[in-house]
């Protein structure tokens, strides 16, 4: 399973029955607007895989950098991850 790299977004995808995050729902819809049923580019920065078993990855669709959209428009939260720290200046 990939991850976006150097964000947090809120869990809440429609199949999920736990208690939604605060808004888990938007930012869920957000990123189907950015990616849903298109073709994606995943980078790769240092880490392969997470201990936690993600794959951490930059995401580009249509142009957008994903990761970027979903900070700036408040759905996700910034999260260093020291070693995955490439565009970390570029999310700030």
């Amino acid at each position: 399973m990939a991850s976006m790299t150097s964000t947090a977004q809120p869990a809440t995808p429609p199949s999920v029955s736990a208690p939604a995050e605060w808004q888990g729902a938007q930012a869920f819809s957000l990123n189907q607007s950015l990616v849903g049923g298109k073709s994606v580019t995943l980078i790769q920065d240092v880490t392969d895989t997470s201990p936690e078993g993600y794959r951490p990855r930059y995401v580009i669709s249509d142009g957008s950098f994903v990761n970027y959209e979903l900070l700036r428009q408040g759905m996700a939260q910034h999260v260093e991850l020291h070693v995955d720290a490439s565009n970390d200046v570029a999310l700030v």
